[in-house]
């Protein structure tokens, strides 16, 4: 299975894509009349024994829109996701990379995958990804 189709934390290591261990997930669900807000948190840890640079995929429902995006690194960081135009958020992500910073990138591959690239992930350190959707409840038989 090639990185593209695979969900979850994944870094590189010898040309191979390994994934990065999950050590939690937290769901919380808030339902109005049909849409459902839902917030996903899921928790990473780097296990390696130096920095590491990884991509963040995960699946949505084509109906969905995320709505909300945070990473929270466990030293305290927290970096809230901004709408930007594509060329200038790489721009931005690449500086902040290249200057030591810890850094996200979130792009939408296809409407229902999204990716997030994490610049600078310290080695031992934990991640939370925080993403937040709304998603149309579909009405079946006589529920409507």
């Amino acid at each position: 299975m090639s990185h593209e189709h695979q969900i979850g934390l994944l870094h590189t290591v010898g040309g191979s894509h390994v994934g990065v261990p999950l050590v939690g997930v937290n769901v919380e669900a808030e339902v109005h009349d049909f849409l459902c807000e839902v917030t996903l948190i899921q928790s990473y840890k780097n296990t390696n024994a130096s920095d590491i640079e990884a991509v963040y995929h995960f699946a949505l429902d084509e109906a969905s829109a995320v709505c909300r995006f945070r990473a929270e690194y466990e030293d305290g960081v927290v970096v809230d996701a901004v709408v930007k135009e594509k060329a200038e958020a790489r721009q931005e992500y690449q500086r902040a990379v290249r200057s030591g910073k810890q850094a996200q990138l979130l792009e939408s591959v296809r409407p229902d995958i999204f990716t997030m690239t994490v610049g600078r992930m310290p080695s031992g350190s934990l991640l939370n990804i925080k993403v937040t959707y709304i998603a149309l409840l579909k009405a079946e038989g006589s529920a409507s």
